[in-house]
């Protein structure tokens, strides 16, 4: 009797330590499927975190091909709209050099007009009764400031405005002339004259 009670005594402290592993058993369980729960969790939010990273980096791909696409137009459109002034400015500078020429044949033209009405000596001198006036500076003439023809165009001017002498045309000698036709004999003298020494022109 005695060794059976022992022997029962002994079973069930064993059976008490099986239930108290047991019991450790089963939390540690319960933890563990918690743990694995909460990785499942992480795991699946990581899985579509992964997914909206991949689909922003397709997007921003995209965004740069279509961006690069557009810097390759730009350029060329820039490449295009640099080669359209290039040839602008090559234009603007044959019409410049054009109207440089056409002024020098023009300018050219009239002092070979005004050579040619000199020489054939086609000026009509004005009347001094006409005028009480000088042609230049408009002040009256008196008999302290007398009139003159200017040689060259005919019109009467002060002495203070044709005190001014040159060769003409029409002339074998050094005349009077107004201040603009001195002028225009200096402007056509530099022009066809300019190689062939000192000027004969003297005021």
């Amino acid at each position: 009797m005695s060794n059976a009670n022992t022997e029962l005594r002994l079973a069930q402290k064993d059976s008490r330590s099986v239930c108290m592993k047991l019991a450790e058993k089963e939390l540690q369980l319960s933890t563990t499927e918690g743990d694995l729960r909460v990785e499942r969790e992480w795991r699946i939010t990581l899985q579509e975190t992964t997914l909206k990273d991949k689909s922003k980096i397709s997007d921003l791909m995209q965004k740069l091909l279509e961006e690069k696409s557009r810097n390759r137009d730009s350029a060329a459109s820039l490449e295009m709209a640099g080669k359209e002034m290039d040839s602008l400015r090559r234009q603007v500078r044959d019409q410049e050099q054009t109207l440089e020429e056409m002024g020098i044949k023009v300018a050219e033209s009239k002092l070979l007009a005004d050579e040619m009405r000199e020489a054939g000596g086609l000026l009509k001198w004005k009347s001094d009764k006409e005028f009480s006036h000088c042609k230049s500076c408009a002040k009256e003439f008196s008999l302290t400031r007398r009139k003159h023809h200017c040689r060259s165009c005919g019109e009467i001017f002060c002495g203070q405005c044709s005190d001014n002498v040159m060769e003409l045309a029409s002339s074998s000698k050094a005349v009077r002339v107004c201040d603009t036709c001195y002028g225009k004999g200096l402007v056509r003298f530099n022009t066809t004259n300019s190689s062939s020494g000192p000027s004969v022109l003297d005021k």
